[in-house]
């Protein structure tokens, strides 16, 4: 008993609930969330890097990475916030500091500083706390709250300086504070205009240059704590195109305040800012990234945009879908250290990557577009899951719709596919080469292509939450509502349906032979099948309990399963042995019915979602609803143990275990896809090399083959094609280089000779010139020798002088030293009788104050008495002003409150007033803007009179459209019209056809059914006749053993006979011995019949007569006789019989499929009879035929009717038509006198306004 080795290997997936969620560590390698973890991937090698520690996170919301890329600081919010901080070359946890002084469960921003040494973390609501950590030491530096004093405004990110570790930038909204860390505190320093403005994000581009994002479309630019650009990033988004002058527009400039976005695209806000070498990239839009580029000029413009980057859209879901394409924005941006790559993590949970090369070196004018880091990722919940055996595939379907195929040994995604329908289960065949997909309207049976999966059968159910294949493949499970259905996969067809579940099925498992099926419900059954009878072979069920998995051993005699009641249970062979918690013992629960339970071992607090066994039946694993993987302890022990693994944030909704127990696939509800590798530690499982390796075939189709073939024989034309054009540059270029080198070479050898020439002429410079520097140098030395002597002669007469003086200062330094030395003697004598003197001075006050602290005591002890009578006087005189004072203050109360209502009456009053003039104003200024907008409209009327004109011109083409278009329409109903006539013609000779069809069937279905009736009759007498047969066979039987008894009775008494004969001759001979002696043979003859001869016994009884015995050998052989004939008859008539039964079966099995074919045929004739009948409006059972052909009539009639009213509608609408035509004609001619009038009014608009101001609504009316 032991539990098995998990660990790690891959997870698919990323979470895009924290903000900034992806960073580079290197160049080669990136950090970003998955699951409830942090994962570090290389991008060359495709490998991941898992951190044990940070998978223990309960609640993950934030993290930061430091700028020397060694730290990383990670928020866990549970009940307080605490903040992690690893160290990424140990992957070991540094230190651990808890934020006490943070009222908030959330962590909205976390930064390092520029030397490593502090820690920035940001609170969420309702207080928005700015914390300091010198992290290393675990202590709090200083706390702050930035929204002060507008607590209710929200904070939305806090970054520290990337080049000093004191200064801090804190964003929010109407929030932009820069703050100095000095002497322990935080400081504003610099002004910010700050207005009514939600500040998204921000990034420092420098020491001294922030760029800030609005929530406007805007980036503002501060430098050195001053406003200096603006970039309006919402223009570009409301634009079509992006030409060089749109971007002119969004272009900064130096400025001194800030101006106000517009466009279509003002509102969109900039979620992120990174900054590189080069420029920046901001996120603003939905899915885009702008591209900034540093200025040439710094004086006129800091920042041009370069380019937009776009997030590519899914073909998969543009293909299915004909709404407008997802909303995918971007979540984190991430600049590599070298800047050659730019990372994007989007909501849609996906990675993106392009190169900084092409979005610098692309055409001008021309959008990027981002491409997938590795692979695409699922968005949402992971629902089902499923491994191929003979293919290293795993198939996932999710709630974004889409179908993924993973392969587990590359690591990579071979084929993605978006649908249009909901999924709600998948399953691939074991060899690996098609997919069982349930959608909400029907179950699909798909073939995997090399790019794709192609549907190739359909089954009619709907909303399909669980379908597997078998171990074999041969056959598929798949429920219907609550009946699991069995289809092969060879025929498509139905082979069973399993009947019993009362709720929702939530999981279905083969047993390995895949003779069984076992499944579980929300109705608390687990049953098992029997599929070659279609029926229950076992059940267990738990009222109460929701069964959400279970697994089945590999002997396929223990289920065990996993439910809402927090236990796994051991179901075999009807028994309950017991029921065991992993804490206390359980007592037993009456309500388990049926098969039983023999071990429960509790889950604590937590209810699992999964449980699987392995191939082996020795490792047990368990998936619970919080993420959590439990590798079990098994066999199940009492306690039960486990160890707990990491890697999911949300509830685990599948697992499955390869077939070789070497690894095991996980998907959870948070969209993440994990791979870990699993072993026993006892060594019980070696690892096995796979006998047979994985399948590397591919299925495609024969048009994409053609494709294929098609399109390489033309690559290799158009190689061959190149390659001969390049032969031929080639020589060309050869040529023409030759040609150059010669010529290079000629003025290589002309250049060398001159050179060479030079050289030789600055050799002899050279030489002259070193002769002069000789002789110039040995002059220099001959006077610098001079100069040295005159110097030496100095210096030395000038030392003799300082050193007599230097004897002198000594002296007399010696004589004021003795000097000093008799001072001090003489000033300590005086000192010591001056101390004396004051010694007896203090010693006479001393005495002299101890008896004045004798005479204070006793004064000291008389005030006491004195005070204490004094305290009880002042009491009772304090008591009585207390009272006075009272009554007083009363009195002034109520004075105070009467002038209180008084003042308030007056303050009711000047609000009246207030509010009146406030409203005065307001009308005021109601009016002047009423006034400013009629000066607007009076402007905008020409205007207005000019579309009015292009307006008319575009109805006079549009009508003329409609007239041709009416005229299609009455051509085309021309036409209709003709094909219904001939459609009548057809469908009266049908119904002609099929009636005289119906007769002559009607007539073989009753001759049948005779046919079928004389059978029945003539099948009722074989079986009277075989009943009355068997009753004779039954007499004859009966009789034949009595004959046999009498028989054997008559034999018994032959035999007694004989001996009783035999006896009496012996003894006779011995009597014949006494012949000659007649007394002997007297008494002979009296013992002999004394002996034989009794009473009993007659002698006439004992004489047989000949006459009877052979009448009795007579009777005897004529029984016999009879016997055998009566046996040989019997054999001959149940041969016979056996026969004609046999035929009379054959003959009923021809004659019911026959039956059966003439039913169908019956069916689909009155199926068509009545698709004939309801369109001509004739019912059998309401209509009789003489009304049916009345009614035909009538539609006849009718038709030629509606043909007459067609015809009138059309003369109708060619009238319309006419008419319409000469409306046309008319608003042209009126649209020429507008025309004139409108020249006019440009010609005298002075006039044209006054008459506007004295009669605008006549103008109004005739504009409208």
């Amino acid at each position: 008993m032991s539990i098995a080795e998990v660990s790690l290997v891959h997870i698919f997936g990323l979470r895009n609930d924290i903000p900034n969620n992806v960073c580079y560590c290197d160049d080669q390698n990136i950090i970003y969330p998955a699951g409830s973890t942090i994962l570090s991937y290389n991008v060359l090698h495709k490998h991941q890097t898992h951190f044990d520690d940070l998978r223990k996170l309960r609640n993950l919301k934030n993290f930061a990475l430091s700028q020397n890329k060694r730290y990383l600081a990670v928020s866990d919010c549970v009940d307080k916030p605490t903040i992690f901080i690893y160290d990424l070359s140990t992957s070991k946890r540094r230190k651990t500091l808890y934020c006490t002084e943070v009222q908030s469960k959330d962590v909205v921003s976390l930064s390092f500083s520029s030397d490593h040494k502090y820690v920035l973390v940001l609170g969420g609501s309702p207080d928005y706390t700015l914390v300091v950590y010198l992290w290393e030491k675990g202590k709090i530096v200083t706390t702050l709250k930035p929204n002060m004093p507008n607590t209710w405004a929200a904070v939305n990110q806090a970054v520290y300086n990337p080049a000093d570790p004191a200064v801090i930038v804190v964003v929010g909204q109407h929030l932009l504070k820069m703050l100095r860390l000095t002497e322990g505190s935080l400081r504003q320093f610099g002004h910010q205009r700050v207005e009514n403005t939600n500040y998204m994000c921000a990034a420092w581009a420098g020491q001294n240059r922030l760029l800030v994002g609005t929530d406007q479309g805007r980036v503002v630019l501060y430098d050195a704590a001053e406003l200096k650009a603006e970039f309006r990033l919402g223009d570009v988004l409301g634009k079509d195109s992006s030409s060089e002058a749109d971007r002119r527009s969004v272009n900064g400039t130096r400025s001194g305040s800030v101006v106000s976005g517009g466009g279509v695209g003002a509102g969109t806000p900039v979620t992120s800012i990174v900054t590189f070498s080069k420029g920046f990239v901001a996120v603003c839009g939905v899915g885009i990234a702008h591209v900034f580029d540093r200025a040439e000029d710094q004086t006129t413009e800091f920042y041009r945009l370069l380019r937009t980057v776009h997030v590519p859209q899914d073909p998969g879901r543009m293909a299915v879908t004909q709404e407008a394409p997802p909303q995918e924005g971007i979540t984190g941006l991430a600049v590599s250290p070298s800047e050659e790559t730019l990372v994007a993590a989007s909501t849609r949970s996906q990675l993106y990557v392009i190169s900084m090369s092409s979005v610098f070196l692309s055409n001008k004018g021309s959008d990027c577009v981002f491409e997938h880091l590795s692979t695409p990722f699922h968005h949402g919940s992971i629902l089902d899951m499923d491994l191929a055996y003979r293919r290293p595939f795993a198939v996932t379907c999710g709630a974004d719709r889409s179908v993924a195929i993973w392969n587990h040994k590359a690591m990579t995604l071979d084929v993605y596919k978006q649908f249009q329908d909901d999924l709600h289960s998948v399953a691939i065949h074991p060899l690996g080469y098609s997919v069982l997909a349930g959608f909400s309207d029907k179950l699909r049976y798909m073939v995997i292509l090399m790019n794709d999966m192609r549907t190739i059968k359909e089954f009619a159910i709907r909303s399909c939450t669980q379908c597997a294949f078998s171990n074999g493949g041969h056959l598929f499970a798949a429920v219907h509502g609550n009946v699991i259905q069995i289809y092969s996969t060879i025929t498509f067809e139905n082979v069973g349906n399993l009947k019993g579940h009362g709720g929702k099925i939530r999981a279905l498992r083969w047993a390995p032979s895949d003779n069984r099926l076992v499944s579980c419900g929300m109705e608390g059954a687990i049953y098992e099948w029997d599929l070659q009878l279609c029926r229950r072979c076992g059940e267990n069920v738990l009222r109460g309990c929701n069964y959400f998995s279970t697994a089945v051993s590999p002997d396929a005699k223990t289920i065990y399963a996993v439910g809402s009641d927090k236990m796994i249970k051991e179901v075999s062979d009807s028994q309950v042995i017991r029921e065991v918690s992993c804490q206390d013992v359980v007592p037993p629960r009456p309500h388990c019915l049926s098969s039983q339970v023999i071990r429960e071992v509790s889950c604590q607090d937590v209810v699992p979602t999964w449980i699987s066994l392995s191939r082996s039946g020795r490792m047990m694993f368990l998936g619970l609803q919080s993420g959590v993987l439990r590798s079990v302890k098994f066999p199940l022990s009492i306690p039960g143990e486990w160890e707990e693994h990491h890697a999911h944030n949300d509830a685990i909704t599948k697992m499955v275990v390869l077939a070789d127990d070497t690894q095991m696939f996980t998907c959870s509800s948070d969209g993440t896809l994990a791979l870990w590798s699993i072993a026993d530690p006892e060594g019980r499982l070696s690892k096995r090399e796979r006998t047979v390796p994985y399948s590397e075939e591919i299925l495609v189709s024969k048009a994409e083959l053609d494709e294929k073939i098609q399109l390489i024989n033309e690559l290799n034309t158009r190689v061959s094609e190149l390659r001969l054009e390049n032969e031929y540059q080639l020589r060309l270029k050869d040529m023409t280089y030759g040609d150059k080198i010669r010529q290079l070479t000629e003025r290589a050898e002309q250049d060398i000779q001159t050179l060479n020439g030079n050289i030789e002429a600055l050799k002899d410079e050279k030489s002259e010139d070193h002769a002069a520097h000789n002789r110039e140098l040995e002059t220099l030395h001959a006077q610098h020798e001079e100069e040295v002597q005159l110097l030496e002669s100095n210096n030395n007469a000038k030392l003799i002088v300082e050193y007599e003086k230097y004897q002198a200062l000594e002296n007399k330094m010696a004589l004021m030293k003795e000097d000093y030395e008799k001072q001090l003697v003489e000033q300590a004598e005086a000192d010591r009788a001056e101390l004396a003197a004051q010694a007896e001075e203090y010693e006479d006050r001393l005495t002299e104050k101890v008896a004045l602290l004798d005479e204070a005591r006793e004064e000291a002890l008389q005030q006491k008495k004195t005070y204490e009578e004094m305290q009880v006087q002042i009491e009772e005189d304090a008591d009585r002003e207390i009272v006075d004072i009272k009554t007083k203050y009363e009195y002034k109360l109520k004075a105070e409150r009467n002038s209180n209502v008084r003042l308030r009456g007056e303050t009711g009053v000047m609000k009246k007033r207030f509010v009146s003039l406030s409203k005065e104003l307001e009308e005021q200024r109601q009016e002047i803007q009423r006034l400013q907008g009629e000066h607007s409209k009076l402007q905008s009327i020409i205007k207005n009179l000019e579309r009015d004109i292009i307006g008319l011109k575009k109805e006079v083409t549009e009508r003329d459209e409609t007239i041709n278009e009416k005229e299609k329409r009455i051509y085309d109903l021309k036409k209709k019209n003709q094909e219904l006539e001939k459609f009548k013609f057809v469908l009266d000779y049908k119904i002609k056809e099929l009636k005289k069809q119906i007769e002559p069937r009607e007539a073989e279905i009753k001759d049948m059914k005779e046919t079928i009736n004389a059978m029945e009759n003539e099948l009722e007498n074989y079986h009277k006749t075989n009943t009355e047969q068997e009753l004779q066979l039954q007499e004859l039987r009966q009789k034949l053993r009595a004959i046999e008894a009498e028989l054997h009775r008559a034999v018994q008494r032959n035999y007694d006979f004989t001996i009783v004969m035999n006896r009496y001759r012996s003894d006779l001979f011995s009597c014949m011995d006494h012949l000659q002696d007649p007394k002997k043979l007297k008494e002979g003859i009296k013992s002999l019949y004394s002996k034989h001869v009794t009473s009993e016994i007659r002698p006439e009884k004992l004489l047989v007569d000949d006459s009877s015995l052979k009448e009795f050998s007579r009777q005897r052989d004529y029984l016999e006789r009879t016997v055998a004939g009566l046996k040989h008859k019997l054999t001959k008539d149940t041969h016979l019989q056996r026969a004609d039964n046999i035929r009379v079966v054959q003959e009923n099995v021809a004659l019911i499929s026959e039956i059966n074919n003439l039913r169908a045929e019956l069916h689909s004739l009155r199926g068509s009879m009545d698709d004939l009948e309801s369109s001509l409006g004739l019912r059998r059972s309401s209509v009789t035929p003489a009304e049916a052909q009345s009614k035909l009539d009538r539609a006849i009639i009718k038709l030629d009717q509606l043909q007459k009213e067609q015809k009138q509608q059309l003369d109708a609408r060619d009238q319309i038509i006419d008419s319409q035509r000469q409306e046309l004609q008319l608003q042209s001619s009126q649209l020429v006198q507008l025309q004139h009038q409108l020249a006019n009014c440009l010609a005298q608009p002075d006039s044209f306004v006054q008459t506007l101001g004295h009669g605008e609504g006549g103008v109004d009316a005739e504009t409208t």
